[in-house]
C-alpha cells in the first residue's frame, strides 16, 4: 500500500533538504508507492532505472533528470540492469525567505503549481552542457562532507538547479506566474486554505476566511494559477481521491463523500475527465500495475 514518507533527521533534526545516492540491479517484485512534502530530483549516474510517477513511467539513464513534485505518488525501480543515481529531496518553502521580492517569490510559486503542462522529465542532451549536472555532484560533496555550514551551500545548489527548470519552462511558455506582490500573497494563502479545508469549502467561504469578495478571489487565483479556483480545488479532491483508491478499502461512494463531491456520479464524472477512466478502473490497474514485476 502506498504510504506518507516523514521528514528525514539528520542527528535527530529534520532537514529540509536529503540527499541520497542509491544503487540497484534487480526489479523489486511489486511496486513501493510512497509520497512526502519534498519535491524530489533524480539524476542518473549510470545504467537505467524505472521512475514511476503516478500513472506515468520514465527511463532514468545516465545524464537524465525527473521531477517528482511534492505529494506525487511515486517509487523507483531497476530494470534488470545495475543503476546508480542521485535524489535529492527538499522542501519547496527552502526557495521562499521573509524579505525577497514578489518575482523571486513567484518563482517558488511556479514550483508549487504542480501543472502536467511543465517538462518533469530532461533528457542528458539538454543538460550535458549546463551546469546542473557538477550542481548534482557538488550538493552530495557537501552533504557527504558535513562540513560547517553545508546546508547553506546545499540551499545554493538546489537553488540554481531550480534556476534551470525554471528557464527551461519560460523559455517553453510553460505557465510564469504574472500577478502582483499582494496578490501572489493572496494566492499563497488560497492554496494553504484549499490544502486544509479542500473537502467542505466553498469559494465564498475561502474568500470570506482571506478578507476578499469572491470575485476577486477568483480573478487573482485565475490569473495567478492558470486555472479556476473551483477547477484547483477539484484537482486537490482528485488527488487525495486517488491516494485513497489505492490505499484503502473504502468504496468509491465513500471517497467522494470524503473528499467533498456533492454525489458518487459526480465524483465519478470528474475522476474520469481527470484521468479517462473511472475510479474503479483506476483502481483495479493501479493494483495490478503495482502487483506485477516491473
Amino acid at each position: 500500500m502506498p504510504y506518507y514518507e516523514k521528514r528525514y533527521l539528520r542527528d535527530g533534526v529534520p532537514m529540509s533538504i536529503q540527499c541520497i545516492r542509491i544503487k540497484q540491479n534487480k526489479p523489486r517484485p511489486k511496486l513501493d508507492y510512497h509520497y512526502h512534502d519534498y519535491t524530489e530530483l533524480l539524476f542518473g549516474l549510470e545504467g537505467v532505472a524505472d521512475v514511476y510517477v503516478g500513472n506515468k513511467n520514465y527511463k532514468l539513464c545516465a545524464g537524465d533528470m525527473v521531477i517528482v513534485h511534492n505529494h506525487e505518488l511515486h517509487d523507483v525501480t531497476g530494470t534488470g540492469e545495475p543503476s546508480n543515481y542521485y535524489v535529492i529531496k527538499f522542501l519547496p518553502s527552502i526557495l521562499l525567505t521573509a524579505e525577497q521580492s514578489f518575482s523571486e517569490y513567484s518563482y517558488t510559486l511556479t514550483l508549487m503549481q504542480n501543472t502536467d503542462k511543465r517538462q518533469v522529465f530532461f533528457k542528458s542532451d539538454e543538460l550535458s552542457e549546463t551546469p546542473v549536472p557538477s550542481l548534482f555532484h557538488h550538493a552530495f560533496y557537501e552533504w557527504e562532507g558535513e562540513k560547517f555550514g553545508y546546508e547553506l551551500s546545499l540551499r545554493a545548489d538546489v537553488t540554481s538547479i531550480f534556476l534551470h527548470i525554471l528557464r527551461r519552462w519560460h523559455e517553453k511558455n510553460m505557465g510564469d506566474i504574472q500577478v502582483s506582490v499582494w496578490q501572489g500573497e493572496l494566492i499563497e494563502k488560497a492554496i494553504s486554505y484549499i490544502n486544509l479545508n479542500y473537502s467542505e469549502m466553498t469559494e465564498e467561504s475561502a474568500a470570506k476566511a482571506l478578507g476578499v469578495s469572491t470575485s476577486y478571489l477568483s480573478r487573482v487565483f485565475k490569473k495567478g494559477m492558470k486555472k479556476s479556483f473551483s477547477s484547483y480545488v477539484t484537482s486537490i479532491k482528485i488527488r487525495e481521491a486517488e491516494r485513497m483508491l489505492i490505499s484503502t478499502d473504502m468504496s468509491i461512494t465513500e471517497i467522494g463523500e470524503c473528499v467533498g463531491f456533492s454525489t458518487s456520479a459526480y465524483f465519478i464524472a470528474k475522476f474520469r475527465e481527470a484521468h479517462s477512466m473511472t475510479p474503479a478502473k483506476y483502481r483495479k490497474l493501479f493494483h495490478r500495475k503495482a502487483e506485477e514485476p516491473s
